[in-house]
Formats: structure tokens, sequence, C-alpha cells
């Protein structure tokens, strides 16, 4: 109690805790979607592209997206969805590089037998 006084006495507030709406900051986080709408949207696209026979058309429309956001990025100062936009390409690319190896793969398979 006198170290609450003290401080009190001598002008120091105490920190604030942010609230809970100010700490969700996570790519899911509706301020996100606000902030960056076309590296989240890039971002967004990348992740549907886990599902396998999506991703052979949506992993390179997330490289392109992200992409695309990632110039935007470049020419506004106040643009903060960098990290979004290169997730979106790395996994955009990951995801079209195995899922047509796959399917080359498969089809040489069956050229086989």
């Amino acid at each position: 109690m006198k170290t609450e006084r003290r401080g009190a006495l001598l002008g120091k507030q105490t920190p604030r805790r942010r609230g809970l709406a100010a700490e969700n900051d996570t790519p899911f986080s509706e301020q996100v979607h606000l902030r960056n709408p076309e590296a989240a949207r890039a971002y967004q696209v990348s992740l549907y592209a886990l599902i396998p026979p999506l991703s052979l058309i949506l992993g390179p429309l997330a490289v392109l997206l992200g992409l695309r956001a990632r110039r935007r990025g470049r020419r506004d100062p106040n643009f903060s969805g960098g990290g979004l936009a290169n997730a979106a390409i790395v996994l955009g690319a990951l995801l079209t590089i195995t899922s047509w190896a796959g399917l080359a793969l498969m089809i040489l398979g069956l050229r086989q037998s």
C-alpha cells in the first residue's frame, strides 16, 4: 500500500493493461482484415489451398495475391500486412510445387501400370 502511495505522489502512473480486443492481433482477427484486406485475403486463400485437390488452383492464386499485396506494401508506408503476404507467398509456392509434383507422379504411376 505504501508503494502505491509513493508512486502516486511522484506522479507515476501504473501501466494499464490493454484490453483483449487490442491484444488480439492474430491473422484471424477482425483488425487484420480491416487494416490489410489484400494480405489477409491472400493468406486465407493459401490456407484453403491446404485442401489437396484445391491446391492445384488455389496455390498459384495465393502466390499471385501475396505478390500483389506485397507490391502494395512497398508503395504504401502505412501498410502492415507484409508478414501475411510473405506467408501467403511461401505457403502458396510450397503447395503449388508439391501438389503439381504429386499429380505428375500419380500420372506417371498410372501410365506404367
